[in-house]
């Protein structure tokens, strides 16, 4: 009998590596199914196929008795895993045990790699440290120049002229109730004036004659809240608003007699701009208050100025923006009233805190050029304090002559 050649038999442990020699060619590589999910193979007794095209049979892994003695007696089998794609038992080397190890660290997996290499930010770290001096620098610099009051006159100083609107109030035991809006014609010879009463006076602006006079609402309904003059010289006629009952006045003024042309206009509100031609909404202003009070329309008809009960003042340029160009706050209390002159270069505001604010607005034809706002004087000719059973008597009114500055 011939001799039996024995052949080494290839066990999990003593089959050859095929991590033993290191190759980049896909012809190498002993398994050559791909990237596919090794699943596939689960139900099959082959994991795969080697380059030519046979079969790779799985090696044979045991049971759970010969994985518990290789656990054993195997001083390597910490370090021991699974080829998913050959089945192959690989005992990772030192190497390869502190790459995992960093990984589940959460360090650079390769010791041999700096994730913090020199650049340009160790020039920075080098350089010259610098002594830093704070700047001196005077809080007003940073404030922007306004003009002088003195170089911007001629603006309204000095009281020359005092109204007595209701004489026959004030005959009588109690006070009389004040005035809520005055307004002068655009011919400058006439000023009107609305009272808490009720009642629309015209007085001769010159010299403070009272030509004529009527009772348009009663105190108990709140009496009048707004008198204007109608801007257009050759319709003379004033608009008066009354607080509780919501109907506006239209007076002809004409001829002033007992026979009034008057017009009712219930729940009027001022919220928008409209065309009155066109009979459209144009915008919606937001001035940013919570209770816009007054408002006034520069001549040019693109500025608006504005006054509210949070003692503010808006400015709008209505061709930029629905809401303020610039916001004041020079009021101590609520603002009731603000004007622009017609022709001039100023607007005024009075106010709850008894005083009368005149401010140089001038607004330039260069369109790149911004309004100018400089708060010039203060008028204070009243005295704040309780009358009767009317309340606190305050500031309420202003208006300007259509060509002087006063």
């Amino acid at each position: 009998m011939s001799e039996i050649k024995k052949q080494p038999i290839e066990s999990p442990l003593t089959a050859p590596d095929e991590y033993d020699y290191d190759s980049s060619d896909d012809e190498d590589i002993r398994n050559t199914v791909g990237n596919v999910p090794m699943h596939w193979y689960t139900k099959y007794p082959h994991i795969g196929y080697d380059t030519e095209g046979k079969k790779l049979m799985k090696p044979d892994t045991g049971d759970q008795l010969d994985d518990f003695m290789a656990k054993m007696d195997d001083p390597e089998y910490w370090r021991t895993v699974i080829d998913p794609k050959t089945g192959q038992r690989i005992v990772l080397c030192d190497e390869d045990v502190q790459l995992v190890k960093n990984i589940v660290r959460g360090r650079v997996p390769d010791p041999n790699v700096d994730p913090y290499e020199d650049h340009r930010c160790q020039d920075l770290h080098l350089a010259a440290r610098v002594v830093r001096h704070r700047v001196s620098m005077d809080p007003e610099d940073l404030l922007p120049k306004l003009p002088a009051p003195r170089d911007l006159r001629p603006f309204p100083h000095l009281r020359v002229l005092q109204y007595l609107a209701w004489p026959e109030e004030a005959q009588d035991s109690q006070q009389p109730l004040p005035i809520t809006a005055c307004s002068v014609d655009p011919s400058g010879q006439w000023f009107a004036a609305s009272g808490a009463g009720g009642r629309l006076a015209v007085f001769e602006l010159t010299t403070g004659y009272r030509a004529w006079s009527a009772q348009l609402e009663s105190a108990s309904e709140g009496g009048l809240v707004s008198a204007a003059w109608n801007p257009c010289a050759d319709r003379p006629c004033i608009a008066a608003g009354g607080a509780g009952s919501g109907r506006v006045y239209l007076v002809a003024t004409d001829r002033f007699d007992s026979h009034l042309q008057v017009l009712q206009l219930l729940d009027a509100q001022l919220h928008s701009v409209y065309d009155l031609a066109k009979l459209t909404k144009l915008k919606t202003l937001k001035p940013n208050a919570r209770a816009l009070s007054c408002l006034s329309v520069h001549p040019t008809g693109c500025h608006l100025l504005a006054g509210s009960l949070d003692s503010r003042l808006a400015w709008f340029d209505l061709d930029l923006a629905c809401t303020p160009y610039k916001q004041l706050r020079i009021h101590t209390d609520g603002v009731r009233q603000c004007v622009v002159h017609p022709s001039l270069p100023l607007s005024a505001s009075v106010s709850d805190d008894g005083s009368c604010l005149v401010l140089h607005s001038r607004v330039y034809a260069d369109l790149l050029e911004n309004p100018l706002l400089v708060p010039v004087k203060r008028l204070r000719g009243h005295q704040v304090g309780s009358v009767g059973g009317s309340g606190i008597v305050r500031v309420t009114a202003c208006d300007f002559h259509p060509r002087l500055p006063w």
